[in-house]
């Protein structure tokens, strides 16, 4: 818990831990363990999703806000529909990008190929919008900062993946096949070990639900992805 009052909790997510309850899903839920430690959660919002305003998928880690109260739901809800969130994350991604910074506007839906996954390579569907940094590069990786101007499903790894720069460890959307093509033998064992994308919620800025004060919430890379970045900071020394 980063924070917390009446009306609202902060959480850093962990990778591997599904936010709700749903098809497929097998072991304990974030949702389980809000009700547990803040049972009033139980009666606010949506059955079975209770205080959910929005998701960070079950690989990625980070900053997540979840309501506490009615009232807070209801206006967290619409925030998020109006994208009137700010959300910042990084991403360790194959390869290096074209220029220093940029903007990705596509339309997203439903892959035609597989409907469980997600596409910007499509003509139908809605509107994305993905702004990215270079922070660091190395010799097959780059790490990037990206904020979301919407916020669709899988919207960074699509946006990244159909660019042609999976994120490193993706198990849907490439990040696991590039890695054959990686020239250290080190680095293309290691990304090939990755249980998980590399994409992390780093900061999440809000208007409080209730009293309207403007907040920011930041949760550092978990291990796994410093590992991840300090062995590339040291393979490229190495040469």
């Amino acid at each position: 818990v980063i924070y917390e009052d009446p009306h609202i909790v902060v959480i850093d997510k962990p990778a591997g831990l599904v936010v709700h309850p749903g098809a497929g899903t097998t072991g304990p839920t974030l949702v389980n363990a809000l009700i547990y430690r803040y049972p009033e959660i139980a009666g606010v919002g949506e059955a079975g999703r209770p205080g959910i305003v929005h998701r960070l998928e079950k690989l990625t880690s980070g900053v997540m806000i979840v309501a506490r109260s009615a009232e807070a739901f209801r206006t967290l809800s619409d925030a998020f529909k109006a994208h009137e969130q700010e959300r910042v994350y990084l991403a360790v991604c194959y390869g290096r990008m074209a220029e220093v910074s940029g903007r990705i506007e596509t339309l997203m839906g439903r892959s035609p190929r597989d409907r469980k996954k997600m596409s910007s390579k499509v003509t139908q569907g809605r509107r994305a919008v993905t702004f990215w940094r270079v922070l660091r590069e190395w010799e097959d990786f780059s790490l990037l900062e990206l904020s979301l101007e919407t916020g669709r499903t899988h919207q960074i790894r699509v946006h990244l993946a159909d660019a042609g720069h999976p994120v490193a460890g993706d198990p849907e959307y490439g990040g696991r096949r590039r890695a054959a093509i990686v020239a250290d033998p080190v680095m293309r064992s290691r990304v090939r070990s990755l249980g998980r994308q590399m994409l992390h919620a780093r900061t999440l800025g809000i208007a409080h639900p209730v009293s309207g004060e403007s907040m920011e919430f930041s949760s550092e890379p978990p291990e796994d992805f410093r590992a991840l970045v300090a062995l590339l900071d040291a393979r490229q020394s190495q040469g």
